[in-house]
């Protein structure tokens, strides 16, 4: 599926059935704090860093390569790690394993608490009195009356909010247009404390910088995108690291997402109480 390199190689952005945003930024925004949990609603991380847990940290010779070297390197380290932490500031906090688990915070018109096992997605208004104090709140509520409290609930495939809102919880494949196309390297860098190498991959019209540790393993630690005089940047940090996702809140805590999608477009099903 094109959905992991799309949130490398595109300017990252969603647009949400209850509310449209962006989860784009512009270079400025602040990038993760080094050790800050990102797992969310009650899920645990051990920390900031790029690397395997336990992992020595000695030169791996990988910016002595090609490009094109570099890249299938890095890509091939990164697809294989199990669990890692991906951050587009002011937008996308999420920590994910090859499980299928993933949890943490998407801002869509406002931060969400978003928990993905498999296909199964829930979300809930990190700041509830706020959201349902706006028009897409009130919207909501007035298609599902029992929402505040309780996460909205369902397959990621069954209904748009929750696809779009757990797009970002993909793991894997991350090479899939990269490993074709044209690469140049672009000199040294620095993500986070960890010394990388730059490499610019050319996509047709797009162009994208992938900034790859020198370090343990050579993992994709920053890719960036230049588009309409904004960058946009995507940060993979935390790779190897322990990740116990939140429980599965019970179904009394949720509504259905598809049927209140359906009920707020003028189609009102029944039974938006709670989800089986």
């Amino acid at each position: 599926m094109a959905r992991k390199y799309q949130a490398l190689a595109a300017a990252v952005s969603a647009v949400v059935v209850l509310g449209a945003a962006g989860c784009s930024s512009d270079s400025g925004g602040d990038k993760p704090a080094k050790g800050k949990d990102s797992a969310g609603a009650g899920g645990s991380t051990d920390g900031g860093g790029g690397t395997d847990a336990g992992e020595q940290q000695t030169s791996n010779g990988v910016e002595k390569l090609s490009a094109k070297a570099i890249v299938d390197k890095a890509v091939a380290a990164t697809e294989a790690a199990p669990t890692m932490r991906l951050v587009v500031p002011e937008g996308v906090d999420l920590t994910m394993d090859r499980k299928g688990n993933c949890a943490g915070t998407v801002t869509a018109t406002s931060p969400h608490e978003v928990l993905r096992k498999k296909d199964e997605v829930w979300v809930k208004p990190k700041d509830e009195a706020a959201y349902y104090a706006s028009a897409e709140g009130k919207a909501l509520l007035a298609a599902v009356p029992g929402a505040k409290g309780k996460y909205m609930h369902g397959n990621k495939d069954a209904s748009l909010s929750l696809g779009l809102l757990s797009l970002y919880c993909e793991f894997g494949d991350i090479g899939k247009i990269v490993k074709s196309n044209s690469a140049v390297k672009s000199g040294k860098s620095t993500v986070d404390g960890q010394d990388a190498v730059s490499v610019k991959v050319t996509a047709g019209k797009d162009a994208i910088t992938l900034h790859v540790a020198t370090e343990g393993k050579p993992y994709i630690l920053k890719a960036a995108q230049s588009k309409d005089g904004k960058v946009t940047e995507m940060l993979l940090s935390d790779f190897g690291k322990p990740f116990t996702p939140p429980a599965t809140p019970p179904a009394a805590q949720t509504f259905d997402a598809a049927k209140a999608e359906e009920a707020m477009m003028g189609s009102a099903g029944s039974g938006l109480g709670g989800s089986s």
